[in-house]
């Protein structure tokens, strides 16, 4: 479950809130294409592994709330994404509360 939900954040988060949006879309941008989404992955993935081991962490944190959120499929499941909520609560289950990742 997460922790912190929109209504939760105050006057001086929203523009990240937003920017956090805008993320999204411009991952799920460069996803949209029929066949290159496995060379998109590991552009990420070696990417990633090339930033600063603070920022991995902060990444890996993001992509966790991604997880947990995306386990409650709060806006529906159907065929297209099934999959990936079910392995979403798999992963949720197996972590439990025991997902903490410091600012180092």
């Amino acid at each position: 479950m997460n922790p912190m939900t929109k209504a939760d954040l105050c006057e001086y988060d929203l523009p990240r809130y937003e920017e956090g949006k805008a993320l999204a879309e411009k991952l799920c941008k460069s996803l949209n294409c029929m066949g290159g989404e496995e060379a998109t992955a590991l552009g990420f993935a070696d990417g990633m592994t090339q930033e600063h081991r603070t920022l991995q962490q902060a990444a890996f944190r993001l992509v966790m709330s991604w997880i947990r959120n995306h386990a409650e499929a709060k806006y529906g499941c159907d065929l297209r994404n099934e999959a990936s909520v079910k392995l979403a609560k798999r992963i949720v289950e197996a972590v439990g509360d025991d997902a903490h990742l410091p600012y180092v």
